[in-house]
Parts: structure tokens; C-alpha cells; sequence
């Protein structure tokens, strides 16, 4: 059995029991790693990439193989003419630059901003495979900067099109499939615009690479790197001596426990699943089975206001009575403040219940308890959960933990040296979301200050920063923290536009005109210009 892709699907439950040998294919682990590991302990063999492999083996699994699981694909990824007669795009960059997810990427495509007036750099919004295609065709160079030095789908895409491929340096795939100068030209931070400017410049040279390039990657179809994924598990299952899946050697409890924290974020479209694996839990009274609990309840409860839609009594989790704990508001709350009293010093419950605090109480409530989290934070307290044990309400901030635990598992730190200054920047945004609901500016203040100091190439705090400065009048103070925003993260449009807007309102002229030329290029690069 293959189980295909668990970080956006699920996996069945009982499948850890399956009497037949089981892998699991997953490629985008980083965004969803604690769930990934989740599904790996309940299987016998894991497929993944480069990176992949080394973390998932840091992680204590053996059975681990690194083979490709994209591919080109004829009549898909389109062949087109190479030459530069149809080629108005000097420069084409795409992909999702979202800084938590791809950080590296938004400061790459930051660099373009940088290039001469003279170059024409696109990357358009997102669009149909049949649009991609013909951006890809109409490009002459392809910079692509991957996630975790993989070999991503554009190195199929661009290749096919007869685009100059750009890849970073330090790319752990890169000489699987081309020769670095010969069918691939690689950066670095430093070189990037030097390297387009001379492969413009020398367009045979370029041309030649793209060339080679599609030649190698030719080789490179679906059908034949999922041949190799097949003959790779079928050698080794071949010998599968039926051992025991890890997850079977835990308590019952503790394997029920993970698969709630796993459906809690991944169900098949069903919010009410967590909820019904969860109330198998509520016999065990575990200060985790407690907080799960609640956690499946709240999941519920907010789908279904998302949905507008009543559900009958009982009918997506048994028996009838649990139903009346699903709509009831104090119901939930107090599961949480339960599992948060059984201890207080258990940080996943502290953070949880503080936060959930913070969205449902007022300040009188929520303000100790996020200062509670505060202080135990700094006061180095055990940071023991993995990421599926906390109730993140911030998609960023859960990418941002899913990021930090497999970088420091990777590294062979402690989870908690990362971790710690990550929730403490939240924990102080939130204290300072209070503070301004409680109209104290000068605490507010004081709280996004420390949430700076704490995570200084942070993405939230600056601009929340930048936004109370100018409140109180002080204009100059919030352009100049919004400079310092927009030097780490020069792709943020509504951070672009807020400096334009105080600098007219400051009467700086030239530096208005600089700030709207710097926001109009990152319009432009972002506009749907070369489609019209």
C-alpha cells in the first residue's frame, strides 16, 4: 500500500494495523512536518527528496529512500521553440513568496527589483497550466529558488519551454539532472544580477544551456522516475519481514493522541472527524487528551459557523449527547481552562488556553494568561510538545513552528532554542493586541518593541509598530521602522504603500517619489502585463 501525499490528505485510521507492507510518498514535509511525522510512524518505508531523507532519518526512521517523485511530462510540459524571437521576458520568476514558507525566495525575486530599467523581469499571477506554459515560452531566463534544495517541478517546466535555467547554488538535486555552466546556470545571494546581465548579454551562450538542458530532462518522465519509486520498494519489500510499525509499541492512548493532533489538520474535508477520534479519548482524563478534546470541539464548532449550516443532533459523532458539548460555547472554553489547571506550568495547555482566551474573553481574563505564557517562556521553562500539541490560530506562525522543528531536528539542536523566541514574539503581539483594546498605547508600545527585538528579521511586528507610531503622531519613527521592515521583506505590497502614504503626509517629496518607484516596480512585477 502506497499512501499518497499525507501532508494534504490523511491517512486512514488503522492503517498502522495493515497486513501488508506500507509507504507513504511525501515531498512537501515542511509545511506540515509534526503531521508528516505523524504518518511516518505508522508506516514501514517513507519516499521523500534529498532533504528529506536526512530529516526523517535525524528523526529515528531507517527505512528511508531519496527518489524523484516529479517528472516531465511530453504533451504537458510544453516543448517550444528556443531562440529569443518570442521572447519579450528577459527575466521570469513565479511560485508562492510568501516569506514564512519560502523565505529565500522573496528575497531573490527582492534582488530583481534591483535589476536596470532596461531588463524586463515578470512574475505573474497565478494562472492555468495552458498560461504558464506560454509565460514559460515567452522568457529567456528562469530563476527559480526552491524550498528545500529539491528538484521542484520547474526543473521539468522550464526546461521543456527552452528557458535558461537558474537554480541557487546550493541546491541538494541540482547535478542529478544537469551540469552546472553546460545545462544550468547556478547562483548565489551575491551574483545573481551580475549572472543575468551577462547571459543576456550573451545570448548564444544562454541559448546553448537551455538546449542542453531540455535534452537532459527528456530522460527525466514521470513514467520512468515512478518506475524507479516501484522497483526501489518492491526490492525492499521483497525481504519485509513484517516488524512491528513504531507507533504499535506505544499505549493505546498515545497513539489515539496522535491521530486526533493529525485529523485535527488533516480529516479529508470533515471537520467533525477529530471530534469523533477525540471523545475516544475523554475515559484517559490525560492533561493532552484533555486539551485535544477541546481542541476537536473548537475545530468543530468554527466549521460549522464557516458553514452557515446546523448539523442533526449527533450525526457526524455518535451518540447524541456529545452534541450538546460541540455548540456550547462554555462548554468548550472550560475544557480548556481544565486542561490548562491540570498544569500550569504545561506550556502547550498555557499557550492554547492564553490564546483562546485572548479570541473569546476580555482583557481581564486573557491578559494573565498570556503573561503567564510570557513568563514562562523567559523564565526557560520546558518546551516538551511537537508542533501538532498546540492550537495555532495564525496560519504563518503554524508554518513558522512546523519550520523550526524540523530545522532544529535537522541541526541536532534543541527544538526549544528555536521555538522559544518564535512563541515569545507571538506571545508579545498578542499582549499587545490587548493592551490597544484596553487603549494603552504606552504598553502596546512597549509589547511590539519587545516582539522586535526578540525576532528582528520577523515578518508581523514592524508593521504593527510602524502602524501605532504613526497613530500617536509619530510619523518620522514609523517610516523608519517600516525601512527596516522593507530591507528584510521588500515584497511586502501594503508595507510599500504605507511608507508612500507617510512620506506625502511628512512632505518628503524625494523620498515619496523613491518610495512609489519602488512600490510601482513590485506592482509591475506582480502585474498581468505580459498576458495583456
Amino acid at each position: 500500500m502506497l499512501v499518497w501525499r499525507p501532508e494534504y490528505g490523511y491517512i486512514p485510521t488503522g492503517i498502522e494495523g495493515a497486513a501488508c507492507p506500507v509507504a507513504m510518498l511525501v515531498s512537501d514535509w515542511y509545511l506540515a512536518f509534526s503531521d508528516c511525522l505523524e504518518a511516518a510512524w505508522r508506516v514501514d518505508a517513507i519516499v521523500t527528496g534529498t532533504r528529506g531523507e536526512h530529516v526523517f532519518r535525524a528523526a529515528g526512521f531507517e527505512n528511508v529512500f531519496a527518489l524523484p517523485m516529479l517528472g516531465y511530462q511530453p504533451g504537458v510540459d510544453t516543448e517550444w521553440p528556443l531562440g529569443d524571437d518570442f521572447r519579450p521576458i528577459d527575466v521570469c520568476c513565479s511560485g508562492n513568496p510568501n516569506w514564512v514558507i519560502h523565505r529565500e525566495r522573496e528575497r531573490i525575486i527582492g534582488a530583481l527589483l534591483e535589476l536596470p530599467n532596461g531588463i524586463t523581469t515578470y512574475h505573474g499571477p497565478y494562472s492555468d497550466r495552458t498560461e504558464y506554459n506560454r509565460r514559460l515560452s515567452a522568457s529567456k531566463i528562469y530563476v527559480n529558488q526552491t524550498v528545500i534544495g529539491e528538484a521542484n517541478m520547474k526543473f521539468y517546466e522550464v526546461a521543456a519551454a527552452g528557458a535558461c535555467l537558474f537554480v541557487e547554488e546550493d541546491n541538494l538535486d541540482i547535478e542529478r539532472y544537469f551540469t552546472p555552466g553546460e545545462s544550468v546556470v547556478l547562483y548565489g545571494r551575491t551574483d545573481l544580477a551580475d549572472k543575468i546581465i551577462y547571459y543576456l548579454n550573451n545570448p548564444e551562450k544562454r541559448i546553448g544551456i537551455a538546449e542542453q538542458a531540455r535534452r537532459a530532462m527528456r530522460e527525466y518522465t514521470y513514467k520512468r522516475n515512478f518506475g524507479m519509486i516501484v522497483n526501489e520498494l518492491w526490492s525492499f519489500f521483497r525481504s519485509w519481514n513484517r516488524e512491528p510499525r513504531p507507533v504499535t509499541e506505544l499505549p493505546r492512548a498515545t497513539q489515539l493522541e496522535g491521530l486526533v493532533g493529525y485529523a485535527l489538520r488533516h480529516n479529508g474535508g470533515d471537520p467533525y472527524a477529530p471530534l469523533g477520534l477525540a471523545l475516544g479519548l475523554s475515559e484517559s482524563g490525560s492533561q493532552r487528551s484533555m486539551l485535544l478534546l477541546a481542541m476537536a470541539q473548537y475545530v468543530a464548532k468554527t466549521s460549522t459557523i464557516a458553514r452557515r449550516s446546523p448539523i442533526e443532533s449527533g450525526a457526524h459523532v455518535g451518540a447524541g449527547g456529545a452534541n450538546r458539548e460541540i455548540w456550547d460555547d462554555e462548554a468548550i472554553v472550560a475544557h480548556f481552562q481544565q486542561a490548562f489547571l491540570q498544569d500550569p506550568s504545561y506550556l502547550p495547555a498555557a499557550y492554547t488556553w492564553a490564546r483562546i482566551a485572548t479570541a473569546h474573553l476580555g482583557f481581564q481574563h486573557a491578559f494573565p494568561l498570556v503573561d503567564h505564557v510570557r513568563r514562562l517562556l523567559e523564565g526557560g521553562g520546558a518546551i516538551p510538545f511537537s508542533c501538532a500539541e498546540i492550537l495555532v490560530l495564525d496560519t504563518d506562525v503554524r508554518f513558522e513552528v512546523e519550520r523550526a522543528a524540523w530545522e532544529a531536528l535537522e541541526r541536532g539542536i534543541d527544538i526549544g532554542s528555536v521555538l522559544r523566541p518564535l512563541l515569545l514574539e507571538d506571545i508579545y503581539l498578542v499582549a499587545a493586541d490587548l493592551h490597544l483594546k484596553a487603549q494603552d498605547s504606552a504598553r502596546a508600545m512597549s509589547s511590539y518593541t519587545h516582539a522586535v527585538l526578540i525576532r528582528p528579521d520577523g515578518h508581523r511586528a514592524r508593521p504593527r509598530l510602524a502602524e501605532l507610531q504613526a497613530h500617536l503622531g509619530e510619523d518620522w519613527s514609523a517610516i523608519e521602522t517600516l525601512n527596516e521592515h522593507l530591507k528584510l521583506h521588500p515584497l511586502d505590497l501594503r508595507a510599500h504603500d504605507r511608507m508612500v502614504a507617510l512620506l506625502e503626509i511628512c512632505g518628503d517629496n524625494a523620498g515619496c517619489l523613491a518610495a512609489m518607484t519602488a512600490r510601482d516596480k513590485l506592482h509591475h512585477l506582480y502585474s498581468d502585463s505580459f498576458g495583456s
